[in-house]
């Protein structure tokens, strides 16, 4: 099986602007919205999730069948639209911690917020 990952980090994606997901986190919590692309009607689902990790390990692999585009971090947020079976998206924020959303499968746009006062720094999708 071959892996690939894929991570996006401020320096090439700084131009991209995008808006904070609507859920209420936890002082610690970052927040997260997921969009299905191929089904509007279906509610976006939002939410809040704990630290999975430190920031700034590497990357999880991903399957050859995920497919991601139009990644971009603004601020404290990262967004990225992919299509797979079984993936999740990550976002390493500036205090120290990686969060993640998913699961999810079909086509989703997942927008991750870092807590208050801290930054996205990189993020990116893993699975299949």
């Amino acid at each position: 099986m071959t892996t690939s990952k894929m991570i996006f980090t401020g320096a090439l994606l700084a131009a991209l602007v995008i808006t904070a997901p609507a859920a209420y986190a936890a002082p610690n919590d970052a927040s997260y919205s997921a969009e299905n692309l191929v089904d509007p009607s279906e509610a976006a689902r939002t939410g809040a999730v704990p630290s999975a990790s430190g920031a700034g390990g590497e990357a999880p692999s991903s399957a050859d069948s995920l497919r991601c585009w139009d990644a971009s971090l603004s601020g404290s947020t990262f967004a990225i639209s992919c299509s797979g079976n079984n993936f999740y998206t990550w976002v390493d924020c500036s205090n120290g911690s990686r969060y993640t959303g998913g699961p999810f499968s079909g086509s989703y746009r997942s927008v991750l917020a870092c807590p208050g006062g801290s930054r996205a720094l990189e993020g990116g999708a893993y699975g299949s």
